[in-house]
């Protein structure tokens, strides 16, 4: 039976901003034939050589982006543990590994992935995954987004919930409760790429699903080639991906390795902890991956992590 059956529903709370988000988010939604939500903004997507949100599994990840994450395309549940992969990614563990979850909680993760546009630019794609134990989309009580930079700056970007949204998909699941993702979409500039060359930054977000506050983060940087962001794999490994697997042809890359990171907190600032890259290694992976030539420069680099490490490595 549902989780909703053992709860005692309370009269609901909402902010302001919590009521246009409900608002938005029921206004995009639309049953198509499969039975999931989605919906899909017109976009060009000449340079694609797979469509950035293709999801051949049908787990919610977009096959891009499992790439980014170190999951499979090919499989829901790539490790064959009982938990499919987009719970995997909620819980912060490793999808290729048989481990314990916790089924219990809510939750919300932020992804990235990038696709390449024929002029050079790259469109930057943001992934906000929940889960409604209950199944009830209104227990998502508040959501807010920013961007951190490496000044130690918080820039709102609530807006892009309603000028960058393209794509919902949701299913219910008779155990994990309603799994949705929601995709928002940005094109990459140069100047973003020159300001992220130099210093890391964190699109990051709070949501309050039934009362509880739950706090996520996904990282980007450019090593002067590519963007990477800082993908946790399982609670101990930091991988740094490059986001747009498409684009990485390059035969310097080394294949069937991954660049695994360690950080070193250094300080503290006024929204979170200074941190360090303290080693950036080509590890041996399980999974057919490549570790970027950029690795080892990465060594050094140092960044705002907002309100802690659980926005990287959960919590």
């Amino acid at each position: 039976m549902m989780a909703a059956k053992n709860r005692r529903r309370l009269p609901p709370r909402f902010t302001a901003l919590g009521i246009v988000t409900l608002v938005a988010l029921a206004c995009w939604l639309r049953l198509d034939r499969t039975g999931e939500t989605s919906i899909m903004a017109s976009t060009a997507l000449e340079a694609a050589k797979l469509s950035p949100l293709q999801d051949s599994d049908g787990d919610l990840l977009p096959d891009l982006l499992e790439d980014v994450v170190q999951s499979s395309s090919d499989s829901k549940d790539a490790d064959a543990d009982g938990r499919d992969d987009f719970s995997e990614q909620l819980e912060y563990s490793d999808p290729m590994t048989k481990d314990d979850g916790n089924r219990e909680n809510d939750g919300f993760r932020i992804l990235l992935h990038s696709t390449s546009l024929p002029n050079g630019e790259e469109l930057l794609w943001i992934h906000l995954l929940f889960r409604m134990r209950s199944g009830q989309m209104q227990d998502l009580e508040l959501l807010s987004l920013f961007l951190e930079t490496g000044g130690d700056q918080r820039i709102p970007i609530d807006g892009l919930l309603s000028s960058g949204a393209v794509e919902i998909r949701e299913r219910m699941d008779p155990v994990e409760g309603r799994l949705v993702r929601a995709t928002l979409k940005i094109v990459a500039p140069a100047s973003l790429r020159a300001y992220a060359a130099k210093t890391p930054l964190t699109f990051a977000g709070y949501a309050k699903i039934f009362g509880k506050l739950f706090m996520a983060g996904s990282m980007l940087t450019h090593s002067g080639t590519e963007y990477l962001t800082y993908a946790p794999v399982g609670s101990s490994a930091l991988v740094a991906q490059a986001t747009n697997s498409q684009a990485t042809s390059s035969p310097f890359w080394s294949t069937q390795k991954r660049c695994k990171v360690s950080l070193a907190v250094i300080g503290a600032g006024r929204h979170g902890l200074w941190c360090e890259v303290s080693t950036a290694t080509c590890v041996p992976s399980h999974k057919a991956a490549r570790c970027t030539p950029a690795c080892p420069s990465l060594v050094g680099g140092t960044f705002i992590v907002p309100d802690g490490l659980p926005f990287v490595i959960g919590g």
